[in-house]
């Protein structure tokens, strides 16, 4: 919000308000935007600056809580004891999320910017028709490979992972298992959204925030599904390395009486 009012000029509330009453809006509805969005382009920069920070903190707070409680389920699932301290924990946290941030709004924007989005968006730049076409091709290879990145590093840096233990590869089997099942279940999710449900009509505004939850929800169930797979290859191969190492205990028998 504040980023826009830096930015944003004085017709866009008006086109954000027709917009809303030609798809069948509400007005009291379609006043209210028009009236939010005509206080923020109208506010003092000042204020505005100075919101856009706190709000910017305040956001990779809460971001970097909630890599913090990922870090905390992965522990939980690896069995792993986090004996980092507090200060480290928040610093390894804070520098994450902002690379995790990245990739994340690097993903969802290919996941949901569509042809007739990515139409309408690279015109309005200037691009045309090329960019699109061109962005039609590679946007799921970019969203596949920013969701992959962005698994890994918090498999990777949110655990407190034990000296000498194999750190995650990108291509890992459970970050390969998390990115398909999010990508499948977002899709049915949205053909869910879209054709099934009435979220809208049933609770109003209040019916965006219902679908923001339940995509998150979704989200998090995939990281923490990919995060167990990773956890049983792991055990797996553990448990290979130390049976490669263990002597048969009639093998060892037999050589102890050989050599006796």
């Amino acid at each position: 919000f504040t980023i826009f009012g830096l930015v944003g000029d004085q017709s866009i509330p008006r086109r954000a308000a027709q917009e809303l009453l030609d798809q069948g809006a509400d007005p009291s509805v379609s006043k209210v935007v028009n009236d939010v969005l005509d206080q923020m382009v109208n506010a003092s920069s000042g204020a505005l600056s100075l919101a856009l920070v706190f709000s910017f903190l305040l956001a990779l707070s809460g971001a970097s809580g909630a890599f913090m409680a990922a870090g905390r389920a992965v522990n939980r699932i690896f069995g792993y004891v986090d004996d980092r301290g507090i200060v480290r924990t928040r610093l390894i946290s804070l520098a994450a999320t902002l690379v995790v941030a990245l990739l994340y709004v690097v993903t969802v924007t290919a996941v949901f910017l569509g042809d007739t989005l990515a139409h309408d968006l690279f015109s309005e730049i200037g691009l045309g028709e090329e960019a699109a076409a061109i962005w039609a091709v590679i946007r799921w290879p970019v969203a596949v490979l920013s969701a992959m990145l962005t698994v890994t590093v918090v498999y990777a840096v949110a655990p407190a992972t034990p000296e000498g233990t194999p750190r995650v590869r990108i291509l890992s089997i459970g970050a390969a298992v998390a990115v398909i099942l999010w990508l499948a279940a977002i899709m049915l999710f949205g053909v869910y959204v879209n054709n099934v449900s009435r979220y809208g009509a049933v609770y109003g505004l209040a019916g965006t925030l219902i679908v923001l939850m339940l995509f998150l929800y979704i989200t998090n169930t995939a990281f923490l599904y990919g995060a167990e797979v990773n956890a049983e290859v792991e055990r797996r191969r553990r448990r290979r390395r130390e049976s490669l190492r263990v002597p048969d205990p009639s093998i060892a028998a037999a050589a102890s009486t050989a050599q006796g």
